[in-house]
C-alpha cells in the first residue's frame, strides 16, 4: 500500500504499479513465464502515466492536513528471460522450506527407531522364554504343563479371529477406511507425476472429492466381503450404511459449520449449488459404485482363518484406569500423529487458506514412514 518513514514521521502512498511480463521465445511464438509487479509512489497530478525515467519524480506524501490529489497509474513492460523455461516457470514462486520438511522426515525415523527397539527388546524377551521352555531336558508330560501354564498373549490365539459384535457397523467404516487410504494415494501420485499443477487453483481439493467418489467402489468391495466374513446375511443393507454413514457426518459438520458462515455473510461459505453438485455426485457416482463393489465383495469366499476360534469366548479380565479405551486410544494415536503433523499442517492449510502446496515427494516419503510406523506399533 505503501510507506512510513518513522525517524521523519512521513507516510507515502503507493499509486503507480510497474508490471513486468516475462517471457520466453518459443519456436516462432511466445510463451509468458512470469510475472512482476513492482509498486512505486509518485506525486503525480497530471491526470496521465507519469514520465518514469523523469529524475524530478518525488514520492507522494499523504497524512498532512493538505487536500491531495492522487493519480493511479500503471506501466507494463515486457522482458525477455531466457533463464526461465516454460516447464519451470512456477519455480520462482513455490520456494520450499525444505529445512521443515526435512526436519519432520528425521523426526519420523527417529521414532521408528525408538519403536523398532522396543518391540524388538519385547520380543526378544518373550522368544528367549519360549526357547528356554523348550530346551529344558524335561519329559513331554511337564513341557505340556509349562505351555498350558504360559500367561499372556498366546492366550488369545482362540479369540483373535472372532466374529465382532458389532461386525455390520465395523465393517462399513473398515470399508471406508480403505477408501480414503486409496484417495490419498490416488491424489499424491497425481501430485508426484505432476498432474496437479499450482496453476490450477483448488486442483487438490477437486481431485480429493473426485478420488473419493471414485474410490467408493473399493470400499463397497472390502466392506462387504469382511461383512459375509463375520456372517453377515443382508449385503444390501451393508452396501448402503457403507456408501451413507460416513459421508452423512462429514456432511452434517460442513452443514453446521457452514450454517456460521452464512449468518456471518462469509465469502468462505460453500454455495448452495455446490452442496447440490455434491449430493449429485454421490447419488449417481459414489452409491453406484459402492453397490456394485459390495455386491463383487460379498460374492467372493470369507477369509480363510489361520486357525481354529474357540466355542466359548474367553472372559477378559478387567483393566486398570490407565489402560482403559480413552487413554489407549490418545497413546495409539499418537505415534502416527507425530509422524505426519507437519505435513498435514501444510496440506491443510493449502486447502483452507488458498496456499500452493506442491511438496508430493515429501508426502510419499511421511507415508512410508506412516505405513512403517503403524505396522510397528501393531506388532
Amino acid at each position: 500500500i505503501g510507506d512510513y518513514d518513522a525517524s521523519l514521521k512521513r507516510a507515502y502512498l503507493n499509486n503507480h504499479v510497474t508490471l513486468h511480463i516475462l517471457y520466453e521465445t518459443h519456436g516462432t511464438g511466445r510463451r509468458i513465464v512470469g510475472f512482476e509487479a513492482y509498486p512505486r509512489s509518485i506525486k503525480n497530478s497530471s491526470g496521465k502515466c507519469p514520465d518514469l525515467d523523469s529524475p524530478t519524480l518525488e514520492p507522494l506524501l499523504v497524512g498532512t492536513n493538505e487536500e491531495t490529489l492522487v493519480t493511479y497509474s500503471y506501466s507494463v513492460r515486457w522482458i525477455e528471460d531466457s533463464t526461465v523455461h516454460w516447464a519451470h516457470r512456477w519455480d520462482r514462486y513455490l520456494r520450499t522450506t525444505a529445512q521443515v520438511h526435512w526436519y519432520a522426515i528425521f523426526n519420523s525415523f527417529i521414532i521408528i527407531l525408538l519403536l523398532s527397539g522396543v518391540v524388538a527388546v519385547i520380543l526378544m524377551r518373550m522368544l528367549n522364554r519360549d526357547l528356554a521352555i523348550f530346551a529344558r531336558d524335561v519329559n513331554e508330560e511337564e513341557l505340556r504343563d509349562d505351555i498350558e501354564e504360559t500367561s499372556g498373549w498366546k492366550l488369545l490365539h482362540g479369540d483373535v479371529f472372532r466374529a465382532p459384535e458389532y461386525g455390520g457397523l465395523l465393517a462399513p467404516l473398515l470399508g471406508t477406511t480403505v477408501q480414503v487410504m486409496y484417495t490419498a494415494i490416488a491424489t499424491v501420485v497425481l501430485g508426484t507425476l505432476g498432474i496437479l499443477s499450482p496453476s490450477y487453483r483448488g486442483g487438490l481439493l477437486t481431485t480429493g472429492i473426485v478420488m473419493f467418489m471414485l474410490m467408493g467402489s473399493a470400499s463397497g468391495y472390502y466392506s462387504g466381503h469382511l461383512y459375509r466374513t463375520w456372517g453377515g446375511k443382508n449385503w444390501f443393507k451393508n452396501a448402503l450404511m457403507t456408501a451413507i454413514l460416513v459421508p452423512l457426518l462429514l456432511v452434517a459438520i460442513e452443514m453446521v459449520l457452514n450454517a456460521f458462515l452464512w449468518y456471518r455473510s462469509s465469502s468462505a461459505a460453500m454455495p448452495f449449488s455446490t452442496l447440490v453438485l455434491l449430493f449429485v455426485l454421490w447419488t449417481f457416482i459414489e452409491l453406484p459404485l459402492t453397490m456394485l463393489g459390495a455386491w463383487f465383495g460379498f460374492r467372493r469366499q470369507p477369509y480363510s482363518e489361520p486357525m481354529r476360534t474357540n466355542a466359548i469366548p474367553r472372559p477378559v479380565p478387567p483393566q486398570p484406569k490407565y489402560l482403559g479405551w480413552p487413554i489407549s486410544i490418545l497413546l495409539a494415536g499418537s505415534l502416527p500423529f507425530s509422524v505426519i503433523f507437519i505435513e498435514m499442517f501444510y496440506v491443510l492449510k493449502s486447502i483452507w487458506q488458498d496456499a500452493f502446496y506442491y511438496e508430493y515427494g515429501f508426502t510419499v516419503i511421511i507415508g512410508v514412514i506412516l505405513a512403517v510406523t503403524a505396522s510397528g506399533r501393531n506388532a
